[in-house]
């Protein structure tokens, strides 16, 4: 006999119905053991990978926000020298650096308000005429406002009937700024 040739096996009907049902035996254990791993798998991940990891972001988070100087949101630079100040002038500081760290941060510049009206909206057709007019209205707002801030800061006040008149201003504007505080977002 050569190395090649291999010897064929006979089997007998009962041999060859025991060796079937061994494989289907083997072969069915082997898909539940299978299929009970990857349901293990994914139960360890959902109910104990998944939380820890969320734990402890959770911790690097909370330390980031309250010590880390590049992750404190909940802080509003005012711009101003340090020193006591009273709290609406505090307040009217605040909002309006929100406002223009909105424009030079998240828009990109003044001139990025021009670009968002024409092209997002008139080519992508999502928004009716009334609908672009009021985007229109709002980005104008915006402008003007924005443009007052940087002139107002670096306005010196003069005699008490100059700051009064100044804080009536300062008032007015605030109170434009609160009514388009919902569309600063992007």
């Amino acid at each position: 006999m050569k190395k090649s040739e291999q010897p064929t096996r006979v089997y007998s009907m009962e041999a060859f119905e025991k060796e079937m049902e061994a494989f289907e035996k083997t072969s069915f254990w082997t898909y539940l053991v299978r299929r009970d791993r990857e349901n293990i798998l994914r139960k360890v991940r959902t109910n104990l990978y998944y939380p820890v990891k969320r734990f402890f972001r959770d911790i690097k988070c909370w330390f980031l926000y309250r010590f880390h100087p590049k992750h404190r949101y909940n802080l509003v630079d005012t711009g101003l020298p340090p020193g006591y100040y009273d709290k609406d002038y505090l307040m009217l500081h605040a909002c309006f650096h929100l406002l223009k760290t909105f424009v030079e941060g998240e828009l990109g510049g003044i001139e990025k308000l021009d670009y968002w009206d024409t092209v997002s909206f008139k080519v992508s057709g999502c928004c009716s005429k009334k609908e672009l007019d009021a985007l229109r209205k709002r980005d104008k707002e915006i402008k003007d406002l924005y443009l007052w801030w940087n002139k107002r800061v670096n306005r010196e006040v003069g005699t008490w009937k100059d700051e009064v008149k100044h804080n009536d201003e300062d008032e007015k504007m605030l109170c434009r700024l609160m009514k388009i505080r919902l569309f600063l977002w992007t």
